[in-house]
């Protein structure tokens, strides 16, 4: 029994190492999880906070949708990483986030506890079908400066990687 539980207590010990995320470098250079290269659909919406938000008034921009809700943990983890780079990046990047959250007051009481700097929309169910189903989130659609879909991102992913996007998009 105890050499079992030994066995057991090795194993998930290894377990973050191959749990690790990929290297930054390791990125593909146009697409992930998205089939191909597309022209982003274009919507128009008004954020949380009464302030009109239409994605082709970042053209020129490197964009980042990041489907989010303030269940999720991960996206909770996510979102001051986003802001840093939004801050870093204010000239390069527009982030835009869509909320999954059932009730908008939740999400704009975490917004305002949270004081992000990019405007926040609820999803809508033409939002959430706009790039193609979201099966779980954070999902993160990264759109180049010419308003082309050129990856998607599902799941946690470090400051790091999003900041090797938009330097590599943004050229």
């Amino acid at each position: 029994m105890k050499k079992i539980i030994a066995v057991i207590l090795i194993l998930l010990s290894l377990v973050p190492l191959f749990a690790q995320e990929k290297a930054v470098t390791s990125l593909p250079i146009t697409k992930t999880n998205q089939t191909q290269i597309r022209t982003a659909p274009l919507f128009a919406a008004t954020a949380i906070n009464g302030q009109p938000v239409k994605l082709d008034s970042y053209k020129g921009k490197v964009i980042l949708i990041n489907y989010w809700a303030t269940w999720c943990p991960p996206c909770v983890a996510e979102i001051p990483e986003l802001i840093a780079l939004q801050k870093k990046y204010a000239g390069k990047l527009q982030i835009i986030g869509i909320s999954l959250d059932d009730d908008p007051s939740a999400a704009r009481r975490f917004a305002a506890q949270t004081k992000f700097n990019y405007p926040v929309v609820m999803a809508n169910d033409e939002l959430k079908s706009k790039y193609g189903r979201i099966l779980s989130i954070p999902t993160t659609i990264v759109i180049n400066k010419n308003m082309m879909v050129v990856q998607v991102e599902t799941g946690y992913r470090n400051p790091q990687f999003f900041e090797e996007l938009v330097k590599r998009h943004s050229k």
